[in-house]
């Protein structure tokens, strides 16, 4: 086998291995099997990202968390009228059918 062939295997093994490296050196600038990327720990890379996904989280939940008081407040969330008679009385039909005494308070 050829040195290339190897060097090819080698970063194929070693990007299996560890799938977050190469997002990590990317996000750094840094070279791969550099002194830098060398002296990296896999498990930091890891918390790194996992640190991020949970960020990203927390703020797509707090941004949806203002979406849905933004259409309380605007009553977005209030259903509209119902404005024929057959679709009023399919709305009193399906209240008869529901039954109150074994809903529990």
């Amino acid at each position: 086998m050829s040195a290339a062939q190897d060097s090819r295997n080698y970063i194929i093994w070693w990007s299996n291995t560890f799938p977050l490296d190469k997002r990590w050196r990317e996000k750094h600038k840094v070279a791969f099997g550099s002194p830098q990327h060398r002296a990296m720990c896999q498990l930091d890379i890891m918390l790194e990202f996992i640190e991020e996904r949970v960020y990203e989280d927390l703020i797509n939940e707090a941004l949806e968390n203002d979406e849905k008081k933004k259409n309380y407040d605007s009553g977005v969330l209030i259903k509209p009228k119902v404005t024929s008679k057959e679709e009023e009385n399919k709305a009193f039909e399906a209240l008869r059918k529901i039954d109150f005494s074994k809903i529990k308070f």
